[in-house]
């Protein structure tokens, strides 16, 4: 399927089409990637940020995306510090 990204003038479109693309698998990464794309190619200012919480025994990280610092589509955990 090919989704016609041109220029959109709300962040609710590109969330619309955002809805359309199907990302396997389904992972916090490949979501935020997925995201990340159709957010820039649309010309919002999207930022792809990837976090690890330090305290974690084992790695244990988190990907998402920010629009003007705040996160779209993914819970964030505070305890995360940001690479």
């Amino acid at each position: 399927m090919t989704i016609p990204l041109g220029s959109c003038v709300s962040y609710d479109q590109s969330a619309a089409r955002l809805r359309l693309v199907r990302v396997v698998p389904d992972t916090c990464l490949y979501r935020s990637l997925a995201r990340y794309s159709i957010l820039r190619r649309a010309g919002h200012p999207a930022r792809f940020v990837m976090g690890l919480r330090p305290s974690a025994p084992e790695i244990l990280g988190h990907a998402w995306v920010e629009l003007d610092g705040i996160p779209v589509g993914e819970a964030v955990d505070p305890e995360l510090v940001v690479t």
